[in-house]
């Protein structure tokens, strides 16, 4: 199977854009869970990447859903700050894509990003706040 359609380089790829990104912020990044309950260790700004519907084909396609949290937010602050870094991230509209079999990793190609849209801020029973923003990756992939 091509690097280009292996489903772990997609993951490694968002996961090392996301990881890199945000080293030296406040925001800490979780991947593949829709809500994370914080504890009293749990950071005050974090995200949650989830990614969805992995389509190969000679365009391949996916469904990204970045969720953004903050908690002890009173006005909302943290929440836009949350939301603009990860913005932030996700233009240029491009994402570096890997093959994370090599080592060190090989760049193979990059995955278009669509941002689909954002929802408006959900308040949740523990007093975090929550928006999510939907997008749409697609990359060209080889088929042998």
């Amino acid at each position: 199977m091509d690097a280009t359609i292996r489903e772990v380089n997609l993951w490694r790829s968002i996961k090392k854009l996301f990881v890199d990104g945000l080293d030296g912020t406040d925001i800490v990044p979780y991947f593949d869970r829709i809500i994370t309950r914080p504890t009293k260790e749990a950071p005050d700004k974090w995200i949650n990447v989830m990614v969805e519907n992995p389509n190969p084909a000679h365009v391949s396609s996916a469904t990204m859903t970045i969720f953004c949290f903050s908690r002890k937010d009173h006005e909302g602050d943290n929440l836009a700050q949350v939301r603009d870094k990860v913005i932030e991230l996700l233009y240029p509209k491009f994402i570096d894509l890997y093959d994370a079999s090599t080592d060190p990793w090989t760049k193979i190609g990059g995955m278009m990003v669509s941002v689909n849209g954002q929802s408006s801020t959900v308040y949740n029973p523990d007093n975090s706040k929550m928006l999510y923003i939907q997008t749409t990756l697609r990359w060209g992939a080889v088929w042998s």
